[in-house]
């Protein structure tokens, strides 16, 4: 058992189980949105933006790494079955549609709009969000659970 900085620095990442992952999911989460604020009010703490542009990478890395992980142990029908995986994979999915908004407010600043992450950011989060979509309409098949307003919040980053 590792301690969670362990955990998340891990290069082979394996949870032991859903619970684990849901507080690894929830820690990532947690940390794009920190990321999010500081390249939002980035002036205060006197951030450099090519600072923030590695912080981005590096947490971007670490969430693609995390949620690749989660998608090949838990196969679809686990995910539309499983309450505790249904809403890992939201949190997952949700929490990469934030990066990409984030990606996409500091591409701006740092003028990156062309840079091939960005774009292929884009294309994931589209998928990102027909995913979404596809598990809102599972998860409306699941009598305790309704969709949340953060799960919709997510999805209209797209807008």
């Amino acid at each position: 058992m590792e301690f969670l900085p362990e955990a998340l620095a891990a290069s082979a990442a394996s949870a032991a189980s859903a619970f684990t992952d849901c507080i690894i999911a929830a820690t990532i989460s947690g940390r794009v949105l920190s990321h999010r604020h500081h390249c939002e009010v980035g002036d205060i703490y006197q951030n450099s933006l090519e600072d923030l542009w590695t912080q981005h990478e590096w947490i971007n890395t670490m969430h693609d790494q995390w949620m690749q992980n989660f998608f090949s142990a838990y196969a679809v029908e686990i995910q539309q079955s499983d309450p505790m995986a249904l809403f890992i994979a939201f949190m997952f999915l949700i929490t990469h549609l934030h990066l990409y908004e984030t990606a996409l407010l500091i591409g701006r600043a740092v003028n990156k709009q062309d840079d091939d992450l960005l774009q292929e950011s884009r294309k994931r989060a589209i998928l990102t969000t027909r995913h979404i979509v596809n598990l809102t309409k599972e998860l409306s098949k699941l009598s305790s659970f309704q969709c949340t307003s953060f799960a919709m919040r997510g999805v209209s980053c797209l807008k």
